[in-house]
């Protein structure tokens, strides 16, 4: 899995004309052109990893090859599998072990904040899920029903501590926080309660929103979407509530369309909603193709 990384391929006219131009090559005693580069960036920093790709004209396979970019203070090797070693600040590793490599799979958790736990909203999100799975994108559904989540107490030892935890441990809140760093994507989902969003889903945004910001916006560019359940009024502004965390994380929002809402009261009234369905499918499919656009985080 190749992390918040972007892969690029650019001639190297264009490396030229970016002035990416101070960089050596040293060849295995072999004869090679070179035609194109690999461009890696990390998504959210200046620095780039630039990777030559080489061609032997005896073997038509990628000779071992050093490549050093002076200004950067980066350096990297190839052996045909691509070991790229980044070091910005001394934090961070990928291996791209060549084209054969399969990917991991990518994963959408899925947070039911209904008292609940196989009511309406489930119901909503996993219509949404038969769409993601058919893209081959893991899911999973988080019941937060009976399960104990207070309030952000303001401590702010999140911002002391930065290990991506909420300093508060005697609940389920870390929890969900580490599902959410392990997934792609995050739908927080909600019935509606005194026209706004439940108090468990509204205790997750506070202590997970917290926690990533503290932690230099650790949720940003993952994917996130809303889906509401109500019995008449609210949806709208339940909906707002639950893009607010989507938006000041920094994730990416899709759409779908219309607002992603159904219609029921009792348990199973929200199939009668063919428009939610419809409006659940495409919600689905939206996400799952802009997970792939984004490529496995």
């Amino acid at each position: 899995m190749l992390g918040s990384l972007s892969i690029d391929i650019w001639p190297i006219e264009l490396l030229s004309m970016q002035g990416l131009t101070d960089f050596g090559l040293i060849s295995a005693g072999k004869t090679v052109c070179h035609a194109a580069f690999i461009v890696l960036s990390m998504l959210g920093s200046s620095s780039i990893i630039i990777l030559p790709v080489l061609f032997s004209g005896e073997t038509g396979s990628p000779p071992p090859v050093m490549a050093k970019q002076k200004h950067r203070g980066l350096f990297y090797e190839q052996y045909g599998i691509f070991e790229c070693a980044f070091n910005t600040c001394g934090t961070a590793f990928y291996s791209l072990q060549g084209t054969n490599k399969e990917k991991s799979a990518m994963k959408v958790v899925a947070f039911n904040g209904s008292a609940r736990k196989d009511g309406n909203t489930a119901t909503m999100v996993r219509w949404v899920f038969a769409e993601l799975e058919k893209a081959g994108i893991d899911t999973e559904l988080y019941q937060m029903k009976g399960k104990r989540i207070n309030g952000c107490i303001a401590c702010n030892k999140c911002f002391e501590n930065k290990n991506r935890l909420c300093a508060v441990k005697k609940d389920v809140a870390n929890e969900c926080i580490e599902k959410m760093l392990a997934a792609d994507g995050i739908i927080l989902a909600s019935p509606v309660y005194f026209a706004d969003l439940t108090s468990s889903i509204k205790a997750l945004i506070d202590r997970a929103g917290m926690t990533s910001i503290a932690n230099g916006g650790m949720l940003k560019q993952k994917v996130g979407a809303a889906v509401v359940a109500a019995r008449r009024g609210g949806a709208i502004h339940t909906f707002d509530s639950l893009n607010h965390f989507f938006f000041i994380s920094q994730m990416i929002v899709p759409g779908s369309n219309d607002w992603n809402m159904g219609f029921g009261r009792n348990p199973g009234e929200v199939e009668k909603d063919e428009e939610a369905k419809g409006t659940m499918a495409t919600l689905g499919q939206n996400m799952a193709w802009l997970l792939n656009k984004l490529g496995t985080r």
